[in-house]
């Protein structure tokens, strides 16, 4: 069961019997000018949608309290994508970094080159 507090300034949160931050069906940290945070036993989390929602449109996508997407970046800035799987940045088919100006490579956290990166990419490896 959540136990819902408001604050003096709009700020809506809702916690555990642990006092972690918790809440099934929806945020569990509201913010008065619109930024959103998902907890589920005081971890970032949540299925199907982005843990962090700012209020300016960023977005951090969290699974139990690791950054974690498997259809898409698990960090959508401004001018960057960031794909994490387990809370390591990965991806296969792309780089794992995508800047207005410049592309990382990453598999399991580690980085490569682009060149490293195609000659390792449809490798028969378990990533």
């Amino acid at each position: 069961m959540a136990i819902k507090i408001s604050n003096h300034d709009g700020c809506i949160t809702y916690y555990d019997e642990q006092n972690l931050y918790h809440r099934e069906d929806g945020p569990a940290i509201e913010y008065s000018y619109g930024t959103k945070l998902w907890y589920i036993n005081g971890k970032r989390h949540r299925v199907g949608g982005p843990a962090i929602e700012y209020s300016n449109g960023l977005e951090e996508w969290f699974f139990n309290g690791e950054l974690h997407r498997e259809d898409g970046p698990a960090k959508i800035y401004f001018n960057e994508k960031l794909w994490f799987i387990n809370g390591k940045l990965h991806r296969i088919d792309g780089p794992a970094i995508e800047y207005y100006d410049n592309k990382d490579y990453y598999i399991m956290d580690k980085h490569y080159s682009y060149e490293e990166w195609l000659a390792i990419k449809d490798l028969p490896l378990l990533w």
